[in-house]
């Protein structure tokens, strides 16, 4: 990738610093990773001791798990480390490459310096910056794969069109749901006017030849391994979701029956089919909204591009082509979780349609600039997309929710006081595994945990610790725990505003 000018090396320069200081402030606000981070620790940990099988009965699609082996154990790091390292490493990537975009659709310098601002202070990627998701990976992969798409579209080199394939093919290891835009992106060249038929089919060929490369390789590996590979509860899981969002389909009329029976009015069910699919629709879009926000969703739909580059038409293709497979794939997930849609799983959509916002606001800059003075919508617009931005950038750089940094702190006093053999009990699971210590107690659920039955059975007997993280609503159940082992905790770390707690006790002998 070269870079236009010493002005535009600064942009980027600018943004990669600025990235990592965003992943470290995230890190100290929120070092603790959710429970999908701490299955891919666990797979990674079973790949170094037990190999490819053993990671894969932990977590059936283990090609981010295997990563993190691998690096952890060339540069003599821990799994966790190792996984914040990516996280830093990918979050830079993804915060450059989206920057390289704009440019590509034709972005000056003052623009370059807009999309990186929109992008670092993007609140909805930067709540993931502190949690070890192979997320992170496939978002970067994802927006690589547009990039040289671009550049497939100008120049239809086999170079371009390999980088292409291989691009979406690594981001599809990390989601697996890469693999739907592998099979459907290279349709869009049979939508491109500049191209002949002949050119369309030509061009088709060479963006699916690394498919064809790599399902001739999966069909030899799937050969050989075909047992380890039928145990893949990830592939399970994919035809599951796909067959769920056709199964919601095909049961439509009894949602349809539901509705009118739990839902709306006797004299109202008529129209109750109208009901079920504008409410699915509207929650699908309040969804998308939400992930995005109204203001950079305003932005969005007032870009502008010069009307004399014409090879800006192909790359506006190439993204409502992205758009509308996002859709697709998102509304299966939708359908099939009846209703509920993950804020990550919407990230990919979101960082595509922010790559128009730099245009968007630019355009209502200008508007702005005729008349500041006048009350009018445009104005109105504008300073409701800049009023986005601040918020946007507070919220980055300062969290205003619960912080979990109490339950960090309390995982690194047993790594400085507790010896290494010692063994821990505590009710949450990934504590068990930021102690690096022989844990339990908080596995299949802990739900029951703590009942007066549970907590009379002294469940944490044979253990040296146990480190108790009690909601604000459950603080009687300290006390209880208290009378039961007849001491108090000897440290005890609480959540910003003393709503939460992580009680730290030390197991007498005779328990």
């Amino acid at each position: 990738m070269n870079f236009k000018s010493s002005k535009t090396y600064q942009v980027y320069f600018v943004a990669a610093i600025a990235s990592i200081f965003l992943s470290i402030l995230r890190f100290y606000h929120y070092p603790v990773f959710n429970i999908d981070g701490l299955l891919y620790l666990k797979a990674a940990n079973a790949f170094l001791s037990q190999g490819l099988k053993a990671s894969m009965s932990v977590y059936g699609w283990p090609f981010y798990s295997i990563i993190l082996a691998l690096i952890s154990k060339s540069l003599h790091l821990t799994l966790l480390h190792t996984g914040y390292l990516l996280n830093y490493i990918f979050s830079v990537l993804t915060v450059l490459i989206f920057i390289r975009l704009v440019e590509e659709l034709g972005g000056s310098t003052k623009l370059l310096w807009l999309a990186a601002l929109i992008i670092l202070t993007y609140l909805s990627f930067n709540h993931f910056r502190a949690d070890i998701l192979r997320d992170n990976g496939y978002w970067f992969f994802y927006l690589l794969s547009i990039f040289y798409l671009f550049r497939f579209m100008q120049n239809t080199k086999w170079s371009y069109a390999i980088l292409w394939g291989l691009s979406i093919l690594i981001g599809a290891l990390f989601r697996i749901e890469g693999i739907m835009f592998l099979l459907l992106v290279p349709f869009v060249v049979f939508f491109c006017r500049q191209f002949s038929m002949t050119d369309r089919f030509k061009s088709y060929i060479k963006l699916n030849i690394l498919l064809s490369v790599f399902v001739i390789i999966l069909s030899v590996v799937f050969f050989l391994h075909h047992n380890v590979l039928l145990q893949s509860g990830r592939l399970y899981e994919l035809l599951k979701e796909f067959s769920g969002g056709v199964h919601l389909f095909v049961n439509f009329p009894s949602m349809n029956i539901g509705v009118k029976q739990h839902v709306i009015g006797q004299l109202a069910a008529n129209d109750s089919v109208v009901f079920l699919f504008f409410g699915l629709l509207g929650l699908f879009l309040y969804n998308v909204v939400g992930i995005i926000s109204l203001g950079y969703l305003v932005a969005t739909c007032f870009a502008r591009f010069k009307p004399e580059n014409s090879s800006i038409r192909p790359m506006l293709l190439i993204l409502a082509w992205y758009v509308a497979i996002n859709v697709f794939v998102l509304s299966v997930y939708f359908l099939q979780q009846e209703g509920f849609l993950s804020d990550r799983y919407l990230i990919a959509l979101a960082l595509t349609l922010l790559i128009f916002v730099p245009f968007g606001l630019s355009y209502l800059y200008e508007r702005w600039r005729e008349c500041p003075k006048k009350l009018n919508v445009n104005n109105i617009l504008f300073w409701f997309v800049c009023l986005t931005i601040v918020w946007m950038t507070v919220g980055s750089l300062h969290r205003f929710g619960p912080s979990k940094v109490y339950i960090y702190k309390s995982a690194q006093w047993i790594r400085k006081n507790a010896p290494k053999n010692a063994k821990i009990y505590t009710n949450h699971a990934v504590l068990g595994s930021l102690v690096e210590r022989q844990s339990g107690g908080y596995e299949p659920q802990n739900s029951d945990y703590f009942t007066d039955q549970k907590i009379v059975q002294k469940p944490w007997a044979g253990y040296n610790y146990a480190i108790f993280v009690i909601s604000n609503h459950d603080k009687k159940t300290i006390l209880q725990i208290e009378q039961t082992m007849k001491q108090k905790p000897i440290q005890v770390y609480y959540g910003n505003h003393h709503r939460d707690q992580a009680a730290i006790f030390k197991i007498p002998k005779e328990d």
